[in-house]
């Protein structure tokens, strides 16, 4: 067969009027334009460049093995002859980069599976155009690299992340479109490198094929869950950082632990069957989000939070929503920590967790920051949690100085009541009922919240009152003991910050 590319560095356009039947290795150190008809086995080498500016029809069984460059741009791509079916693999070696240099789709109409091999070591990449493109026909089986930095770069179900997989670029990458229900499997490891954006969405699963896969983002990268669901064992490490921005849901008994940070932007998580999700890291909260259970599954879900809840805004709300009551188990540890910052003059929209309807076990700490604009007057009040049965207290709870003399009370309610309610009342003391022992020595005493110290006086006519004793600090009760020496007088207790 004479010889169809021509020596180093020479470009040319190269026009293949019948289907190649035979194995064909190009040259190295070579750039290529293909177009036309391939098919049969063909080796991309090392230092050769190949550009596939036009469509390209392919044989069915045609397999490319790259060890070079491949870039397809201004609207090329992979198609079968004659718009007819036909198949494809693609196996992008190490050191290979296959690049994608426009939005246009790059394989059409192309007969399943048309399998995509990005081995470890090699790069399947997105460099050029401002909106998505969809993978809609291709099968990704991923150990590599997949690096975005233009736009966006979508695939469809099934695929495999395996052990390996490392995301980078500044651009966004998503996973699964509207309609497509199959998996994209996971494998032990998932590195997003920043500031790369992951994106869930869809109806697709991320199914783990391991024990436990953990899903890794460093620098500015970001897992963003807008849809789809995890199913099986899944860590977030420290470190990690995802925004549910949407909902998804946890499938099939999975378990999900975090120990980074997750913006809850929008949406709510669905949670399947006996479903788990641990947060040992962060969540802000900043609307009204969280967890739902599916009323298609008898059994009961469950959340520990071990970490930090902060609910950062007015309005703010993290739901562990159940369609029967008792049908979700909510837990707050010792570690436990909630972070609710009020903002807002509305007691309405007030943060607070809403377990309506589920279990709730409270633990750990309570902390409450107030924006300075915000009214807090005597009576106020707003509901810190809701619940269908609830046991135990916060073991601490931090709460923002108020003015004299008001002060906070937690109200736990009774234990079917369905709520903790936190409110502003004015501190009362009062003096107990004085009595004299058989000596004649007097005898009353002073309870009320804690306060700077306690002064006892005396007075002979109501008007003039000289200190006799006095208890400092004052830690919610004083005694005042004097032996009786004249009558007519009167005694009085006052209490300062």
């Amino acid at each position: 067969m004479p010889r169809l590319f021509p020596s180093r560095s020479i470009v040319v356009r190269v026009v293949i009027s019948v289907f190649l039947t035979v194995s064909l290795c190009l040259a190295t150190d070579e750039t290529v334009v293909w177009s036309g008809k391939i098919a049969g086995n063909v080796t991309v080498p090392p230092s050769t460049h190949i550009i596939v500016s036009s469509v390209c029809e392919v044989a069915s069984g045609t397999v490319i093995q790259n060890y070079g460059s491949i870039t397809v741009t201004n609207g090329g791509g992979f198609a079968p002859q004659y718009g007819g079916g036909a198949t494809l693999a693609i196996n992008n070696m190490p050191g290979g980069v296959f690049e994608i240099a426009q939005d246009e789709n790059v394989f059409w109409y192309l007969r399943p599976p048309m399998l995509f091999t990005n081995c470890a070591g090699a790069t399947l990449c997105k460099t050029a155009g401002t909106g998505g493109n969809a993978l809609e026909n291709l099968r990704l089986d991923n150990r590599g690299t997949i690096a975005v930095t233009s736009g966006e770069l979508t695939f469809v179900p099934p695929g495999w992340l395996r052990e390996g997989t490392e995301f980078r670029g500044s651009g966004r990458i998503v996973f699964g479109l509207p309609g497509y229900y199959a998996d994209f499997f996971f494998d032990r490891e998932i590195l997003i490198n920043g500031p790369t954006v992951v994106n869930a969405a869809g109806a697709a699963a991320f199914v783990a094929l391991n024990e436990i896969v953990r899903v890794r983002t460093e620098g500015a990268g970001l897992f963003e869950w807008r849809n789809g669901g995890l199913q099986g064992s899944f860590e977030f490490p420290s470190g990690s950082h995802v925004v549910v921005s949407g909902g998804g849901g946890l499938f099939d008994s999975s378990r999900v632990e975090n120990h980074g940070v997750w913006d809850w932007v929008s949406g709510f998580v669905g949670i399947d069957g006996d479903s788990v999700l641990v947060n040992k890291g962060t969540f802000n909260v900043m609307t009204n989000t969280g967890l739902m259970r599916s009323p298609f599954y008898s059994q009961q879900p469950a959340f520990t939070n071990d970490g930090v809840i902060n609910l950062l805004r007015a309005g703010s709300r993290f739901n562990c929503i159940a369609q029967s009551p008792g049908g979700f188990q909510t837990t707050f540890t010792p570690n436990s920590v909630i972070n609710v910052n009020m903002e807002s003059e509305t007691p309405n929209q007030f943060p607070q967790l809403d377990a309506s309807r589920a279990l709730l076990d409270l633990g750990g700490r309570l902390s409450v920051t107030v924006a300075p604009e915000t009214s807090l007057t005597n009576g106020t009040s707003f509901v810190l949690a809701q619940y269908a049965l609830s046991t135990n207290e916060f073991i601490s709870v931090d709460l923002p100085p108020l003015a004299f003399p008001l002060t906070w009370r937690i109200d736990y309610g009774a234990r079917f009541q369905s709520r903790v309610t936190l409110k502003i009342e004015q501190q009362i003391w009062r003096l107990t009922a004085p009595q004299r022992d058989v000596f004649g020595t007097l005898s009353f005493g002073c309870t009320g919240p804690a306060a700077g110290y306690c002064i006892f006086q005396t007075s002979s006519n109501l008007t003039e009152w000289r200190p006799i004793s006095t208890n400092s600090p004052f830690t919610g009760s004083a005694l005042f003991q004097e032996e009786m020496t004249e009558a007519g007088r009167f005694y009085r207790a006052m209490l300062f910050p």
